[in-house]
Order: C-alpha cells, then sequence, then structure tokens
C-alpha cells in the first residue's frame, strides 16, 4: 500500500500565519471604537495564491468578503523599495473602514 501525498503550499508560514488571523482581526475592529484599522501590508491576494491551495484560498476570500456588509475595504499603495539583495519590494496596506 503506497501513502497519499497531500498537495500543500506551504511556501511562507509567517504570512499564512498572518493571513489566517485577518478573520478575527476585523471582528475584534467591529467590536472596538475604532473607526479604521490596516488589516494587511502586502499583496494580498497574490499572498493567498501563492501560499494557500485553491479552496483554502477561494474560503480565505469569502471570509472576509463577509465582513463587507459592515466595513469598506481600501487599498493605499506603499512606496517600493530595493532590499540589500537587490530585490525591489512593493505593496500595500489594506484597510478596512466602518460605515
Amino acid at each position: 500500500m503506497s501513502a497519499v501525498r497531500r498537495k500543500s503550499k506551504e511556501l511562507d508560514h509567517h504570512l499564512k500565519n498572518e493571513i489566517n488571523k485577518i478573520p478575527d482581526i476585523l471582528n475584534r475592529f467591529l467590536e472596538s471604537n475604532e473607526k479604521k484599522i490596516v488589516y494587511y501590508t502586502g499583496q494580498f491576494q497574490k499572498d493567498v495564491l501563492d501560499n494557500f491551495t485553491p479552496k483554502q484560498s477561494e474560503k480565505i476570500f469569502k471570509g472576509v468578503q463577509k465582513f463587507s456588509d459592515n466595513v469598506i475595504f481600501i487599498q493605499k499603495k506603499l512606496k517600493s523599495f530595493t532590499c540589500a539583495e537587490g530585490d525591489t519590494w512593493s505593496g500595500y496596506d489594506y484597510i478596512a473602514v466602518k460605515k
């Protein structure tokens, strides 16, 4: 009997951990007195698709979308920068604002 290998995309454990916290961050935000919050910094869609399976990605996107009744989602482009290795990085602040 051969073992069945599960297909996974565990590329960046830090990003996966940060992305998995988003529903809790948004829930706490809705219960707070804050009017807006940065709930993620990076390239959300790319980070999700690169680090989760298609089924997991769909669940994450739907989980965030369920908050759209109570918040407006905004993206703010961050300045690009070049790291010591010569790679250029860019991304966004992902902001939720209460309706």
